[in-house]
């Protein structure tokens, strides 16, 4: 902590010699000592705009070095990549270490082999090429010179070679959360990628626990497989189990209606869960890891 402070109070004493400096070599060193204080605490963006501001006044060969070196590790630049492939429009996005400069049209800075509908989007600290697609491999170069808010650019060009792996297998209700269900309309609307057949159950939630459910935090939100368990063990009763096929084409959504009454039968008055997820096979074995039992189902809640 004492470390600390004495850094901290040059800190001080060193802009205040800046500020009294009136020739610009004298400025200059006051702002690279400063620099020089920002750096030990590690807080580099102020040690970058420190260095920087003093060689604007006086470049010296020393502080230069210090200053590209620092530049080179710690300013502006590339933090990482992601591919969201799980879109139906999959797009690939290059994180930065600080905010982008406004009001630029960075397509001149991106160039892309293999998508001749790419388009380039920006926003805060991040840059996404859109119009990729799923299956596809890309050559992607960030050229030299991609400005930021802080008047850094980018040092060189980087190249990345990036592949769009398909979606995987998933499945979601399209409903609305909360579903009363009338004559004629006793389905769920399920949304299901990459699969053919899913594994469904249905759960109800008779008027005696009903009151404790609604008091809950997950009521009407999706569930994971563990709280499907401890619904089937203490709060309701699971009233069918089984699978259904559905339509299955490569990355696209397929919307399929669960035939809700027709599966169960009679609907007593209640809650009721449907719970979907997409089928893993006969031989999969049963969720038994933590990770397992926190894997969020597909749920629609319906009130009959």
């Amino acid at each position: 902590a004492g470390r600390y402070d004495l850094v901290e109070r040059g800190q001080t004493a060193a802009y205040a010699a800046y500020q009294r400096a009136t020739a610009a070599p004298q400025q200059a060193e006051a702002l690279a000592l400063l620099g020089n204080l920002f750096a030990r605490h590690e807080m580099w963006r102020p040690a970058l705009d420190a260095y920087r501001a003093s060689l604007d006044r006086h470049d010296d060969e020393d502080a230069r070095k210090i200053y590209e070196d620092m530049r080179e590790k710690h300013g502006f630049r590339i933090v990482d990549y992601k591919v969201d492939n799980e879109s139906s429009s999959p797009r690939i996005c290059f994180n930065f270490s600080e905010s982008l400069a406004r009001k630029t049209d960075f397509t001149p800075y991106v160039a892309v082999a293999g998508a001749a509908d790419a388009a380039i989007s920006a926003e805060d600290q991040q840059i996404c090429v859109e119009g990729v697609k799923h299956g596809e491999r890309y050559a992607i170069v960030l050229r030299e010179g991609l400005p930021s808010e802080v008047g850094e650019s980018l040092l060189k060009d980087a190249d990345y070679e990036v592949y769009v792996r398909d979606r995987s297998p998933q499945a979601h209700f399209a409903g609305r959360a909360y579903v009363l269900p009338r004559q004629g309309q006793l389905g769920a609307p399920l949304t299901t990628v990459n699969t053919a057949k899913v594994s469904i159950d249905v759960y109800r939630i008779g008027d005696r626990n009903l009151l404790a459910e609604t008091a809950r935090d997950d009521f009407l939100k999706p569930i994971a497989i563990s709280r499907a368990s401890e619904i089937e063990s203490q709060d309701g009763v699971k009233v069918w189990s089984g699978t259904m096929d559905v339509a299955s084409e490569l990355n696209q959504d397929i919307v399929t209606d669960f035939p809700i009454a027709k599966a169960v039968g009679k609907l007593d008055p209640g809650v009721y869960l449907v719970t979907a997820r997409p089928w893993k096979g006969a031989s999969a074995p049963a969720a038994t890891s933590d990770d397992d039992q926190d894997t969020q189902l597909a749920t629609q809640w319906m009130g009959v």
